[in-house]
């Protein structure tokens, strides 16, 4: 049965229950922070409720045995503070139920909105928007210190200009034994008419930056005594993503020539033996197989590099 799910709401209340996104590192601030203000004020409460009782009982003619006539002044504050410390111990009671109805709440929502496997489940690790610094760091992060990379690009533009100090680092780093494998579209497909259409680009001028994407990686890689793979495919780019040592970074693209707003960016965890990571990774692993190399075309214009 269709339900109207809240994509935003599932993106935040998935942070409580998954890895240290800044998502998640700012609701748990904001969450220590209204703790911390309502244990303060039930326990200074309570403090204060047993203060005002023992001084309005120091007197016997005016205490709460006493069965003399007992003035307003000592009636008032004694009612007043066995207010506050009946309220102080209902906020101790009242905060440890919802706390675990809250959580219990956020996985039944969960559960319900997407159905019976959940987005642990599923191996959903977060959701950031698009050249977020939240992608940034996921991103930077695994092409860093993943032993073994693969990229599938369309061009590699936009990418590489965005990832090019992440890659220089990997590059970089003193250690032979790290392997990248980049995948652009091939720039003798036949679909790169196809591709270049949705880009609003010439053909020549995709394929040119194709070439620009594989030189500027090769430069970035000579000296490194890493294995630099590059190969293209003849089939269409549907997302472009990384593959690393466990983590799947996926990229949606929008189907009109609008670019904008970018589709969100989707983090995936591989130690879930039913997670989405293993699947995109034996579907790049299949694309990989069915990849040719191409020859590097020396002749690269300058406008293609930088646009």
């Amino acid at each position: 049965m269709a339900q109207n799910v809240d994509v935003a709401r599932i993106a935040y209340l998935s942070s409580f229950l998954q890895g240290p996104t800044k998502m998640k590192y700012k609701a748990n601030s904001y969450e220590r922070y209204r703790k911390s203000i309502f244990g303060n004020v039930g326990f200074g409460t309570l403090l204060l409720g047993i203060a005002i009782l023992a001084l309005v009982t120091r007197f016997p003619s005016t205490g709460l045995a006493s069965n003399e006539h007992r003035s307003l002044w000592i009636v008032i504050p004694e009612h007043i503070a066995t207010a506050l410390i009946i309220f102080s111990l209902w906020h101790v009671v009242e905060k440890y139920f919802t706390g675990k109805i809250r959580k219990e709440e956020i996985v039944d929502y969960i559960d319900t909105a997407i159905g019976a496997n959940s987005l642990v489940q599923h191996g959903l690790f977060s959701i950031h928007p698009a050249r977020s610094s939240e992608h940034d760091e996921a991103a930077r992060k695994e092409i860093r210190e993943s032993t073994a990379i693969t990229v599938v690009l369309g061009s590699g533009k936009k990418w590489l200009d965005h990832f090019e100090d992440a890659m220089e680092d990997r590059f970089n780093d003193g250690t032979t034994t790290k392997t990248t494998t980049i995948i652009f579209v091939h720039p003798k497909s036949k679909l790169i008419p196809v591709a270049a259409e949705g880009l609003d680009k010439e053909r020549a001028r995709y394929e040119e930056q194709i070439y620009a994407s594989a030189t500027k990686l090769r430069t970035l890689a000579i000296g490194s005594g890493q294995e630099l793979i590059i190969v293209g495919h003849n089939l269409i780019n549907f997302h472009s993503v990384l593959i690393a040592d466990n983590r799947a970074i996926l990229s949606t693209f929008c189907l009109s020539k609008k670019k904008s707003p970018r589709p969100p960016v989707f983090v995936f965890d591989g130690n879930n033996s039913g997670s989405h990571f293993h699947s995109l990774k034996r579907d790049v692993e299949e694309l990989k197989r069915i990849c040719t190399q191409f020859e590097q075309n020396t002749l690269i214009s300058k406008s293609a590099a930088n646009e």
